[in-house]
């Protein structure tokens, strides 16, 4: 995985490789502060700063990444 920037989030942003593993991309997610709060008050759902090969950057919950990972 590399360090990217979403500007739309103003976050640093997880951009994945095939390898990555969902509880080393959570924790590099956690050291780079790629992580964004949605909801009314910004403390109802922490979501994670990813991008996917060939896609936007994107907000992911942690159990949406759990679905996506591995890359296929």
């Amino acid at each position: 995985m590399k360090l990217g920037y979403a500007k739309q989030y103003q976050k640093s942003c997880i951009i994945l490789e095939p390898e990555d593993e969902l509880d080393d991309v959570i924790h590099m997610a956690e050291l780079e502060n790629a992580i964004f709060y949605e909801g009314p008050d910004l403390t109802l759902d922490k979501t994670y700063v990813v991008q996917f090969p060939g896609r936007p950057k994107e907000l992911y919950t942690k159990r949406a990444l759990r679905g996506s990972l591995p890359i296929s």
